[in-house]
């Protein structure tokens, strides 16, 4: 998925879990050949022609999409309800076990630096729609999750081979925001990996390091995170508050210092404390 070093070797897995549904469309290539034919009988028939090349079914129907004369159109129940000046793009349905289905929206251009901008859909299960405002204008899609029930869609922007900058949306209300920002790999794995993470049951929080050596703490889910200098002993309490994958997020208080630490550690080397 991304081909960008140690950041995003290690957030594939994260983000593939984060996306649930992508299907790609473009005119680039053989779409954008298949539509100049048709653009050209259209021409000397004199009627004007749309290309149906996408579409995603919702639990509250289907979301295709269409490419007239360079313009691109999101129809939900074959209605127009999105429409745009470009390329292609691509669906994302964000999965939901209830409620509200959500979709993002990639429109794409040709631009070398830029190379399109977000919408995102909301669906009521009655077939009410509302749609946000573009964002994320030259940003790449990162991931999509919910915080709280709340849909939150990553994204990713590399320029000249520096840190990739990572923003974060939250759609609430009818209203897209910006609620994170950071050129920081780690701190926006972190981010990620948090806003989807399961929280720890209260009767399960109190755990002990169990195994041999050192336990690792991390600043983010990842072997590339650690924190220099920053562990707990074998035998050591810890409290842990999230799981995401084969880490948890643990809170560690030193008991001779009072000093407190806090970050993810591997959960298999920790085990419910002794009472």
């Amino acid at each position: 998925m991304f081909k960008n070093g140690v950041f995003a070797n290690e957030e594939e897995s994260i983000y593939r879990r984060l996306i649930i549904v992508k299907e790609y469309f473009s005119i680039k290539s053989i779409v954008r050949a298949i539509v100049s034919l048709l653009l050209l009988g259209a021409i000397l028939s004199g009627a004007a022609v749309a290309t149906d090349f996408q579409n995603l079914e919702t639990r509250y129907g289907k979301i295709d999409a269409t490419n007239s004369l360079g313009k691109v159109s999101i129809r939900y129940r074959d209605k127009v309800i999105l429409k745009a000046e470009a390329d292609g793009g691509s669906l994302f349905r964000i999965t939901s076990d209830a409620g509200n289905e959500f979709v993002v929206v990639n429109f794409e251009h040709g631009g070398l630096n830029c190379r399109g901008f977000f919408h995102l859909i909301e669906i009521s299960p009655s077939g009410v729609v509302k749609v946000s405002r573009d964002f994320g204008e030259c940003y790449e899609l990162g991931g999509a999750g919910f915080v709280a029930g709340t849909p939150v869609v990553h994204l990713k922007k590399i320029i000249d081979g520096n840190p990739p900058e990572m923003v974060s949306f939250l759609w609430r209300d009818g209203t897209i925001s910006k609620i994170f920002e950071s050129t920081d790999s780690c701190r926006s794995l972190s981010f990620s990996a948090t806003s989807v993470s399961k929280k720890v049951n209260s009767n399960n929080m109190e755990n002990q390091v169990g195994g041999a050596g050192r336990l690792q703490i991390y600043s983010a889910p990842s072997d590339a995170c650690a924190k220099k200098g920053v562990f707990v002993l074998a035998g050591e309490r810890l409290k842990s508050s999230l799981r995401f994958e084969d880490f948890a997020y643990v809170t560690y208080t030193n008991p001779k210092t009072g000093k407190k630490a806090e970050g993810w550690v591997y959960v298999d080397r920790l085990s419910p404390a002794n009472k």
